[in-house]
């Protein structure tokens, strides 16, 4: 059961996290090549779609283990969608405070920020995209697969 759960837990927050890792060393190796770049724009980008396909992942484990029960594809999505969002709107608070406490300029205008929850918002919904024309697998179609 632990193994199962680290596995679980592994599943959901390792995206998020290679994207974070990802996004702090291209800051600490050089912030100026990171904003003449728009690399920022592409990392908004494609957290939201990590965000996405983690909250996914989540939503299934906890399906699996009977603690939630979400019938229909858009009640799905929607939730996705929300908590991309809800996790952009804290990651600029992040940002913001993070200006705030040292002096950083991550948040350099309202433009940047307002396109940063775009971006982000836009990486969860093509994660939504194709969470929504991807047919379901069967069990006929895993045992094919392992068969």
């Amino acid at each position: 059961m632990k193994s199962e759960t680290f596995k679980n837990f592994f599943k959901i927050a390792l995206f998020p996290l290679a994207v974070y890792i990802v996004n702090d060393l291209i800051c600490r190796v050089s912030f100026s090549w990171y904003e003449m770049n728009n690399v920022d724009t592409y990392i908004h980008f494609i957290g939201g779609l990590s965000i996405a396909f983690s909250i996914n992942n989540a939503l299934t484990v906890l399906e699996k283990e009977n603690l939630l029960v979400i019938k229909r594809k858009l009640v799905k999505v929607f939730f996705i969608v929300a908590a991309v969002a809800f996790v952009a709107v804290l990651w600029e608070i992040y940002e913001f405070t993070w200006d705030l406490n040292f002096g950083t300029h991550l948040q350099p205008s309202n433009f940047d920020t307002i396109k940063d929850l775009i971006m982000g918002t836009l990486g969860g919904l093509l994660f939504c995209f194709h969470y929504i024309i991807t047919k379901p697998k069967t069990k006929a179609d895993i045992n094919k697969k392992n068969g």
